[in-house]
C-alpha cells in the first residue's frame, strides 16, 4: 500500500497521471489511457470512464481528471487502465487520507488545505497543484466491499485547471 499512497502523492503534486493533465489535448489523452473507455456526451463535453480514470474532454483537450479510489475497495473487477495497472495492486483496498496527506506534505511546500465541507465528506485542496481530495467525513459513512471506505478514507481526487 506504500506504494500506492506514494504515486497519489506524485499524482496530487504534479497534477499528472500517466503523461495527462488537464490541458492536454484529446487526442493524447486517449493515446494515454488507451481504448475501453465509457463515453458520455453532454453539454459539448465528453465524459470518458475507464474505471478508476475519468476524464472529461471539451474543445479538444482535458478538461479535469477524477481519480476514483474509492472504487478499489470491492472485490469486483475495477481496474485502472492498462498503462496504471502497475501502479495499483489488485482490489480490494483503501487510502487512508493521513497516510495521503503525509506523503504530499513530503513533497509540497504549501501542503494540504481544508477547502469545503458538506455533511458526509470533506474536500482538502493541494495548494501547489490545486487538485482536490475528496475525503469521507462522518460516522454512519460506510460504503460496501470487504475492505469498506469510511470516515477518513480518500473517496476520489480531482485534478483541475489552475484559476
Amino acid at each position: 500500500m506504500t506504494n500506492v499512497i506514494e504515486y497519489l502523492a506524485e499524482v496530487t503534486c504534479r497534477g499528472v497521471i500517466a503523461g495527462v493533465a488537464v490541458g492536454t489535448p484529446e487526442q493524447e489523452v486517449r493515446a494515454a489511457l488507451g481504448p475501453g473507455g465509457a463515453e458520455t456526451r453532454q453539454k459539448g463535453s465528453v465524459f470518458v470512464d475507464y474505471g478508476l480514470v475519468e476524464v472529461v474532454l471539451s474543445a479538444g483537450h482535458c478538461q479535469s481528471i477524477m481519480l476514483q479510489v474509492h472504487r478499489f475497495a470491492f472485490d469486483d473487477d475495477r481496474r485502472a487502465p492498462g498503462v496504471l495497472a502497475p501502479h495499483f495492486p489488485p482490489p480490494p483496498w483503501v487510502v487512508p487520507f493521513q497516510d495521503l496527506r503525509t506523503a504530499i506534505e513530503l513533497r509540497s511546500a504549501n501542503g494540504v488545505e481544508d477547502h469545503r465541507h458538506y455533511p458526509g465528506s470533506r474536500t482538502y485542496r493541494v495548494v501547489d497543484s490545486d487538485a482536490l481530495i475528496n475525503v469521507l467525513d462522518g460516522e454512519q459513512v460506510v460504503i460496501g466491499g470487504t475492505h469498506p471506505v469510511a470516515a477518513g478514507d480518500v473517496w476520489s481526487i480531482e485534478l483541475l485547471s489552475r484559476p
